[in-house]
C-alpha cells in the first residue's frame, strides 16, 4: 500500500497510427497523468518520467490507503499539417488528444504486529480473562481477522468454547 509502483509504456507509434498516420513524427506538446480519487492517489503522487515514445509513470498511493482508483494518461500532439484559421490569431496546429486508463486496486498491508495480552491457565481450565489481540493502532481501519499461530502447550478457545487451532483465522471481534 505504501510502495511506489512504476509502470514502463509505450506512446508514439500506436498513438500516431491511431490518429493520423504518417503525416507527423510524434512530438509530443504534453503527457498527463490524471487519478480519478484523490484520497488514494492524488496527481502530485503520479510521476511521469523518460522521453520520446518511452515512458515511466511512478504511482505512489497515500500511506495507508486503500481502495481503487482510475488512472488516465492523456497525450497530446500538434499537428502540423493541420491548420485552423483563427481570424484573431491567425493559422494555428491543430491539437490532437487520445488517452488511456487503467483500474489501480491498492490493498491493505498489516504495517505492524497486533498486541497479544499475556496470559496462562492450568490444564482444562477455562478462563474469563483470556487473551486479548488487538491491531497495531496503524491498522486499524485495515485488519478484520487475525490468524492465529504459534500455540504452544494447550489448545485455544473462543468464548464460545469453540476450539482454535495453529492457523485458524478469528474475526476482529472475536479478538478482544
Amino acid at each position: 500500500e505504501d510502495t511506489p509502483i512504476a509502470v514502463t509504456f509505450s506512446l508514439g507509434s500506436a498513438f500516431v497510427d491511431s490518429f493520423i498516420g504518417d503525416l507527423v513524427t510524434p512530438g509530443f506538446e504534453s503527457i498527463v497523468p490524471t487519478s480519478n480519487n484523490q484520497a488514494l492517489v492524488p496527481d502530485a503522487n503520479l510521476v511521469l518520467t523518460g522521453d520520446g515514445d518511452s515512458r515511466t509513470l511512478t504511482i505512489t498511493p497515500v500511506p495507508n490507503g486503500a481502495g481503487v482508483a482510475t488512472i488516465t494518461v492523456a497525450a497530446t500532439i500538434l499537428v502540423p499539417d493541420l491548420t485552423v484559421i483563427d481570424p484573431e490569431i491567425g493559422p494555428q496546429n491543430v491539437p490532437v488528444t487520445t488517452t488511456s486508463s487503467f483500474v489501480l486496486t491498492v490493498t491493505p498491508v498489516v504495517d505492524g504486529a497486533p498486541s497479544v495480552t499475556s496470559a496462562a491457565t492450568l490444564a482444562n481450565v477455562r478462563t474469563t480473562s483470556g487473551l486479548v489481540v488487538t491491531p497495531n493502532h496503524v491498522d486499524t481501519g485495515e485488519v478484520t481477522h487475525f490468524k492465529i499461530t504459534n500455540i504452544q502447550n494447550g489448545t485455544l478457545f473462543k468464548n464460545d468454547l469453540t476450539p482454535i487451532f495453529a492457523g485458524d483465522f478469528i474475526a476482529l471481534a472475536e479478538g478482544g
